[in-house]
């Protein structure tokens, strides 16, 4: 069965907790091990730096495209994959759907092949803060709470004064 947009930020979250288990119990304590001259037998292990360059980390990777296809009035979860496809087609860790019919593309992830429903990856990426957290942050005493969200609280209030309304 194919996975949502949420399942994929859940499993990109599940693939940095196993590198950060995997670049401290094994990268470097192997290392020191090493450095100590302790006599010890190489571990195997498998390191998912790949799977996570291509979601998160390197510049043109997956969660990027998806955050540039959501900014295009005209982007939809067709030009995202299309756009994904054409990036990142080549990697071993990524599985393109077997046709352009197929609105779908799989995911090599530590753990195993993950397939991911394209539908709703954009809205959902897109889905902005909501008015209520909004609100209750506008009307909280909490300075250090205002400040981390200034932004989102001046780009409210000037849709706000656009449509005549106002955020007290």
């Amino acid at each position: 069965s194919c996975y949502s947009f949420e399942q994929l930020c859940i499993n990109y979250a599940n693939e940095n907790l196993q590198q950060f288990f995997v670049q401290h119990i094994f990268k470097l304590e192997q290392e020191e091990y090493t450095r100590e001259g302790i006599n010890w037998q190489n571990m195997n292990f498998i390191d998912n730096q790949e799977v996570l360059d291509l979601i998160g980390v390197k510049s043109i990777n997956i969660m990027a495209l998806i955050d540039e296809e959501s900014k295009f009035p005209k982007g939809t979860d067709r030009t995202m994959l299309n756009k994904v496809n054409r990036t990142h087609g080549g990697h071993k860790d990524y599985i393109k759907p077997k046709s352009d019919q197929e609105n779908s593309f799989g995911l090599n992830h530590f753990a195993g092949i993950v397939e991911y429903d394209i539908y709703g990856f954009l809205e959902k990426n897109r889905d902005s803060f909501s008015a209520d957290l909004r609100q209750l942050i506008h009307i909280s005493g909490n300075s250090f709470l205002k400040g981390l969200f200034a932004d989102d609280l001046s780009e409210r209030s000037q849709d706000s004064k656009k449509k005549g309304l106002t955020l007290s």
